[in-house]
């Protein structure tokens, strides 16, 4: 695999981890908060 796909993977990793734990957990609980946050970076 080469660098730039693996930084790619990571990247990913870190947005997944913000949007399931920590956005729910320290920033909103809302449904409508999280779901503007996912379309905010183009994950919808």
């Amino acid at each position: 695999m080469s660098k730039v796909n693996q930084e790619a993977i990571d990247i990913a990793k870190y947005i997944s981890s913000f949007l399931c734990d920590y956005a729910p957990s320290q920033l909103t609980n809302s449904e409508n908060t999280l779901h503007s946050y996912e379309t905010a970076l183009g994950l919808v």
